[in-house]
């Protein structure tokens, strides 16, 4: 009698179990139909949302006043170039898209050590660099770089500031110092050699201070540069 009982309350317990499972894997599937319907559904807000925000970015780098630039990490192929970047090399945007950052470079030995601490801080600012423009003429830039994903790629965005015309300004200011470093050698010089011999090199010395081997000099010196400059 027990085990008749058990076997007919076992039966029932399967039958319920067997119930349930079916009950269970009617609502899988129907979760799992409502889920691909999700899922299609996110995807499609995300990458609606990804081409407005690259939209969106264009836009802002377009009405960038400054040259700007995105190129691919792996390769440093440029990506995107806005307007004031081909105004900068002298050309037209779209034909610096495609072309590798590397043969802008006025020396291309110059790219790594700026790559090495862009990869290692994440992020740099107002690296000095040189580029040749189309025409070989060669240009300063003041640079900032942040990496940044694009179009799905690890990728550089740099901004460009031209310093030519202050780097010029610069080596004019070394070569006039230098020249004014040169010169006050040569008159201590000159100072150190009437002091000892009493030289007649000045023509209108004193005949009889020249005689006693003694004589003062009195430099007068224009420190302003350009033409008329005279000691």
């Amino acid at each position: 009698l027990m085990l008749e009982t058990s076997a007919a309350h076992a039966d029932h317990v399967s039958e319920s179990l067997e119930s349930e499972r079916n009950d269970l894997a009617t609502m899988l599937e129907m979760t799992t139909e409502h889920a691909d319907t999700v899922e299609e559904e996110l995807h499609e807000r995300a990458s609606a949302l990804m081409e407005r925000s690259a939209r969106e970015l264009r836009m802002i780098l377009e009405a960038t006043p400054a040259p700007v630039m995105i190129a691919r990490q792996a390769d440093g192929e440029i990506v995107y170039a806005n307007v004031m970047l081909g105004t900068l090399f002298g050309t037209n945007a779209q034909d610096l898209v495609g072309r590798k950052t590397v043969d802008l470079y006025f020396d291309a030995a110059d790219r790594q050590p700026m790559i090495r601490e862009l990869e290692a801080e994440r992020a740099l600012d107002h690296y000095e660099l040189r580029f040749r423009r189309m025409d070989g003429s060669l240009v300063w830039v003041d640079i900032s770089l942040r990496l940044l994903e694009f179009n799905d790629e690890p990728a550089i965005l740099s901004a460009l500031h031209d310093i030519t015309v202050r780097k010029a300004a610069e080596e004019r200011l070394l070569q006039q110092v230098e020249a004014l470093r040169l010169e006050l050698e040569e008159t201590s010089r000159d100072s150190a050699v009437a002091r000892s011999t009493g030289t007649t090199r000045f023509e209108n010395l004193d005949a009889a201070v020249v005689q006693r081997g003694s004589t003062e000099l009195i430099a007068v010196h224009s420190f302003r540069g350009g033409n008329g400059k005279s000691s």
